[in-house]
């Protein structure tokens, strides 16, 4: 099956934490930021591996791996917005807790199978992504709009696989499987070591 796949995002995951904060010290990232992203990477990668051993069942592990590191990377484009610094802390705190609220939502929409919880989170979802992209940060600053529009767009793709995948049965578990690889090394890994430099 797809073992191997997760057994790559495993080493890909633990090579860019390594990478991360070695990259962080060359280009003297803010410790912060660095911080971070290598938390997310460490973090995500220490979740996948429970789809190659099989503690909780794989719908268990991508919320395990989102209720840490979605609100770590609400952080880390707070931090960019700010070039280091919180600049809107009441904004921040606000799309971190909202971001909880979305996993703890799809959470609750998958485990009793009722669509309506997704609806509210997806609406909060909507909320956190207006108060990242256009309350907390600046887009005159041309290297923090690419850098939010890269985040949003990736994170669309989330809820739309939870959907199609785990609440619609509208692509199959494999189709689900490879997608929630490939997101997150674009919107972990590579928007983390993009965000740094």
């Amino acid at each position: 099956g797809l073992q191997p796949l997760f057994q790559a995002y495993v080493g890909i995951s633990f090579l860019t934490t390594l990478l991360v904060l070695y990259l962080g010290y060359r280009w003297d990232v803010p410790n912060t930021i660095t911080g971070i992203h290598a938390a997310v990477s460490l973090w995500t990668g220490i979740a996948t591996i429970n789809y190659t051993t099989g503690w909780v069942s794989p719908e268990n592990t991508i919320f395990l791996d989102w209720i840490v590191t979605t609100p770590l990377l609400i952080l880390s484009l707070a931090l960019t917005a700010g070039h280091g610094d919180f600049v809107k802390p009441k904004d921040t705190l606000y799309a971190v807790a909202g971001q909880v609220a979305v996993i703890i939502a799809g959470y609750l929409s998958v485990q009793t199978g009722q669509q309506a919880y997704f609806w509210v989170g997806s609406l909060i979802f909507a909320g956190v992504m207006y108060t990242v992209v256009a309350k907390i940060g600046d887009m005159s600053d041309s290297s923090f709009k690419v850098t939010s529009i890269l985040f949003f767009t990736l994170w669309l793709g989330y809820p739309v696989l939870v959907y199609l995948g785990l609440l619609n049965d509208t692509i199959s578990m494999r189709t689900l499987e490879i997608g929630l690889v490939v997101l997150p090394l674009l919107s972990k890994h590579v928007y983390g070591l993009l965000d740094m430099a």
